[in-house]
């Protein structure tokens, strides 16, 4: 996975070690997207982490697509011909809606009450918040719909396997082909009924102005094969292809293929504080900023060592972290050179959490009990605050007068601005894998048995177990009203105030 601040791309990460291949992901904000693959699993994503594999399809053939127009809608489609809907808690059982056989390939959704659905066999289903109609045959060469966008319930566009679109008025649909090349058109993205831009598999583009179809443009000779497009707005458009590279539009032109990563799939990390900012690292010490409109070249800021992650609260400030006990800045122009603040790292014991709220304040943990700040200038050296665990399993600062640590002997541990507290037990033999705090007066913390604690500025509550016979191993919460938790057998929870 791959996120874009308007100014860099992240380097790809992997959030699905299934091996199922994310087949769609959908984002109606900054801080809510959902990706599904072909395993029937969906993750979710709040703004900071995504959430681990959950299967909500076990049976379907494998998710093709999803489409959230907001944080409490959504649908997912599979190869079965099923629908999955979510409604910001849980999702649905998967329900039959495309008896043919033919396969659902695309849904979107402008609104929890209109999506459309596409098929294999060039047919069209319309939802209206309550029901699905039968399915309805749009093309008629029965060609396979590969894509459809709806940026309004009065307006769609899908395209084929024959160089056609088909468009939508919120009545009737009308076919006109607009590829001739036989590149097969994979992706269709229309913010409005005003424009839309549509790739193949033969490096081209081809946009509409509402009234005509410009004629295929070729834009990427590096891989040829464009696989998906997105526009939130008709000035701007990101594409990627099957070699890592990234053309993007300006409303105008196309910019030429850039690869973010020529080290292919080792991009791990990426933080973007803004659209115009972002900051990546691979695991071969190469760091990539973006400026809103070019991605730099790798440059290497860290030689033998594995970057495992970095944050940045702003465009002129950013922190990483590597394997083997080292922190580097940036200042908006350079990277510092590698600076050992923690001389016990190894690969086995290495800085593995990092939290930056600004430039005069990070919190760094390692898996020996120690923690480390830094105060805009200087880190501190390795402070021990746990010698019951010695793990730190996760940290969370939003301020940098507050930040929450946990281990595994179930302990947590509190800064205010100047000391720790002593580890404070409140999990007994459980291990506590993640911590999540929006601010001071709440937190969440998630263990290996299947408890949530939650934190009100004072005092934790005792263990609830949510999730039982299973190990939460992730907690995310944007605010004090929305968490997300996954555990180790592909389920996700969802928590709201």
């Amino acid at each position: 996975m791959l996120t874009y601040n308007g100014a860099t791309w992240t380097t790809p990460k992997n959030i699905d070690p299934t091996g199922g291949g994310l087949t769609s992901v959908s984002c109606p904000s900054s801080t809510f997207c959902a990706a599904v693959d072909s395993y029937g699993n969906v993750l979710t994503y709040n703004g900071t982490t995504w959430t681990t594999p959950k299967n909500i399809d076990p049976n379907g053939g494998g998710l093709t697509s999803v489409s959230c127009p907001s944080s409490t809608f959504c649908a997912a489609v599979d190869s079965y011909g099923n629908v999955l809907t979510y409604n910001g808690t849980t999702w649905t059982t998967p329900k039959n809606i495309d008896p043919t056989g033919g396969g659902l390939t695309s849904v979107s959704c402008p609104s929890s009450t209109f999506c459309a659905a596409v098929d294999w066999n060039g047919n069209v289903l319309t939802y209206n918040g309550t029901t699905w109609t039968t399915p309805k045959s749009i093309d008629p060469n029965g060609l396979i719909l590969t894509s459809v966008s709806c940026p309004s319930s009065i307006f769609c566009a899908t395209v084929d396997g024959g160089g056609n679109v088909l468009t939508y008025n919120g009545t009737t649909w009308t076919t006109k082909n607009i590829d001739p090349t036989g590149g097969v058109p994979a992706s269709v993205s229309c913010p409005s009924s005003t424009f839309c831009a549509t790739v193949d598999g033969n490096g081209n583009v081809l946009t509409y102005n509402g009234t005509t179809w410009t004629t295929p443009k070729h834009i990427d000779s590096d891989s040829k094969t464009l696989s998906s497009v997105s526009c939130p707005s008709s000035t701007f458009c990101a594409t990627v292809d099957s070699y890592g590279n990234v053309p993007t539009y300006n409303g105008t032109t196309w910019t030429t293929p850039k690869n973010i990563d020529p080290s292919t799939y080792h991009l791990g990390a990426a933080s973007c504080p803004s659209s115009t900012f972002c900051a990546a690292i691979d695991n071969a010490g190469n760091a990539f900023t973006y400026n809103g409109t070019t991605w730099s070249s790798p440059k290497n800021i860290d030689p033998n060592n594995w970057l495992t992650s970095v944050s940045c609260p702003s465009s002129t400030f950013c922190a990483a972290v590597d394997n083997a006990g080292n922190a580097l800045t940036y200042n908006g122009t350079t990277w510092t050179t590698p600076t050992s603040i923690d001389p016990t790292g190894t690969f086995y014991l290495i800085l593995d959490a990092l939290s930056c709220p600004s430039s005069t304040f990070c919190a760094a943990v390692d898996n020996a009990g120690n923690v480390l700040t830094y105060n805009g200038t200087t880190w501190t050296t390795p402070k021990n605050i746990d010698s019951d665990s010695k793990t730190l399993s996760s940290v969370s600062c939003p301020s940098s007068t507050f930040c929450a640590a946990v281990d595994w002997n179930g302990n947590v541990l509190t800064y205010n601005g100047t000391t720790w507290t002593t580890p404070t037990s409140i999990d007994p033999n459980n291990e506590l894998e993640s911590v999540s705090c929006p601010s001071s007066t709440f937190c969440a913390a998630v263990d290996g048995k299947g408890n949530v604690l939650t934190y009100n500025g004072t005092t934790w509550t005792t263990p609830k177990n949510i999730d039982p016979n299973n190990e939460l191993e992730s907690v995310s919460c944007p605010s004090s009203t929305f968490c997300a938790a996954v555990d180790r057998s592909g389920n996700a929870l969802i928590g709201r105030a």
